[in-house]
This record gives C-alpha cells, sequence and structure tokens, in this order.
C-alpha cells in the first residue's frame, strides 16, 4: 500500500507527519495557544479572538500538511514531486524568517520555534535527495 520504497525517506515522511500533527492540534485549541503564547514569552492578556483565530487557522493548515505528507506514502513517488518542492521552499522560507525573527531585537527567549522549523528544512531537504528530484538525477 506504501509506495514509497525507501525506508529513510518513510521514516523522515512519518516523523514529519506527526511533528505536523502535534502542532495542528496544538494550535487549533485555544487553552494550549495560550500556554503556546506564555512559552515564547507573550502576556496571555495580549492574546484576543483575532490571535486565536489565526493560531486556528495555522493549526488547520498544519494538520493539511500531514494529511499531504500521508497521501505522499500512498501515492508514487512521481506524483509527489510538486509536493515536496512546495515543502521544500514554503519550509526554507519558514527556517529563514525564525532565524530572522529570532536574531531580531524582539525575538524572544524561547529558539523551540526556529529549532523545529530548521529540523523540518533539513529534513525535507534529506528527502528531496533521496527521492532523486534534484536536477541531474534519475529515479
Amino acid at each position: 500500500m506504501i509506495k514509497i520504497e525507501d525506508m529513510i525517506s518513510r521514516v523522515i515522511i512519518c516523523f514529519l507527519i506527526v511533528l505536523f500533527l502535534f502542532y495542528g492540534f496544538m494550535f487549533i485549541d485555544d487553552q494550549s495557544t495560550i500556554a503556546f503564547a506564555e512559552r515564547i514569552g507573550t502576556d496571555p492578556g495580549e492574546v484576543d479572538a483575532a490571535h486565536l483565530l489565526l493560531f486556528a487557522n495555522l493549526g488547520w493548515v498544519y494538520v493539511t500538511f500531514a494529511i499531504g505528507f500521508a497521501a505522499c506514502l500512498l501515492a508514487p513517488l512521481e506524483q509527489s514531486t510538486v509536493f515536496f518542492r512546495l515543502m521544500l521552499v514554503g519550509s526554507f522560507i519558514t527556517a529563514i524568517r525564525q532565524i530572522i525573527i529570532y536574531m531580531g531585537v524582539d525575538g524572544g527567549a524561547n529558539p523551540v520555534p526556529m529549532i523545529a522549523s530548521i529540523l523540518v528544512f533539513v529534513l525535507m531537504n534529506v528527502l528531496y535527495s533521496r527521492a532523486g528530484m534534484r536536477i541531474g538525477t534519475t529515479f
């Protein structure tokens, strides 16, 4: 049933599914979103309904990406190429953005979001290379 034959790629995809589901469901719930905001240095009084809606939307995006990764496990590798490329570019932009935010004046004291986004970018890069999707490589 699983179409990707490379064991390491399957492990990376499963890890990314778990990571994205964890963050997705954490951001959907209001209490865990407020707790997350406290951990990154935000005053819980500053988190209003608009912030909770923004985090909930972000959580649903994470859940959608987890479903996309699950679909990539079930589809042939050639049909998953566009999704992998989108995730590689998106994770690169997110990692650079998190690094800039963390290194900025009001960067915060918790580097966990930055480390998680860098980890996702590195894993997507490894997955992209192992799948033979780089220019000049063949399946």
